[in-house]
């Protein structure tokens, strides 16, 4: 599985790229999992794994619905015949346009999961920028590698629990495939921007398979959960709901006036 990581982003180089967001034509990438009368929002990014989509925060959205409105993206490149990112930022731009479609003017709070923390931080450091500061940005169990080994080592870990446990593993398109290898060749060059928003790591107490999970130490605020890398968002989403939800309490204006 290591020597797939550069085949993947090699072969990723010949797909064709948007590099903004009008090149889409204003698509939709927000779908919406719950809802509820709390004013602040959740907007959830998925990792760019192959497999992921907003279906991945299906339980974890369950855990808020009745209380809040949970909303998820589906990242720009991996549907059928759609262009890859030519550029981090362009990536960026094409969900930061959907989520403020989705969401209005309320205040919202960003949860990336896995890789998807990675785009979640950006997305928040592109709202400050703009003057729309989100409410916070939380993270589960996101790595940041910074090296060629750490990369390897990341995606062999995550592909290989796929791949071993996921049922029409060989349905998966080659659109994915090359999707994800757009998205991590873009994460291997990508330099995050501070951002000064709130911040959660929520991070796995369990490994997936012995070897060091390279933690990103960008967040306020660290909490371990005792689980694996899936189970945060799985079996154990609720435990994972729970730590995001006692964190929102300081974060939402209706709770910290």
């Amino acid at each position: 599985m290591a020597e797939a990581v550069p085949l993947l982003t090699g072969a990723a180089r010949f797909r064709p790229t948007f590099a903004s967001a009008a090149e889409l034509a204003g698509e939709a990438y927000v779908v919406q999992l719950a809802s509820g009368s709390e004013r602040t929002k959740v907007v959830c990014v998925p990792s760019f794994v192959v497999g992921s989509s907003p279906h991945q925060f299906m339980r974890f959205a369950d855990a808020f619905d009745g209380e809040r409105d949970v909303f998820a993206c589906t990242l720009p490149g991996f549907r059928d015949a759609e262009p890859a990112p030519a550029t981090w930022d362009a990536a960026i731009e094409v969900l930061a346009e959907s989520i403020v479609r989705a969401v209005g003017d309320g205040p919202f709070v960003l949860v990336g999961y896995s890789t998807g923390g990675v785009l979640a931080h950006s997305l928040a450091a592109r709202f400050e920028a703009a003057g729309a500061r989100p409410a916070g940005v939380v993270m589960i169990d996101t790595p940041m590698p910074e090296t060629e080994a750490e990369t390897k080592s990341v995606f062999t870990s995550v592909m290989t629990q796929i791949l071993g446990r996921e049922p029409q593993a060989g349905a998966i398109s080659d659109t994915d495939w090359l999707a994800m290898g757009a998205y991590m060749r873009l994460l291997a060059a990508h330099t995050p921007d501070p951002v000064t928003v709130r911040s959660l790591m929520i991070r796995a107490d369990v490994s997936l398979d012995g070897n060091t999970w390279p933690a990103w130490g960008v967040a306020d605020t660290d909490v371990k959960v005792a689980a694996d890398h899936f189970a945060l968002i799985e079996a154990q989403a609720a435990e994972t709901a729970e730590v995001t939800r006692q964190w929102l309490r300081h974060t939402d204006p209706e709770h910290t006036q």
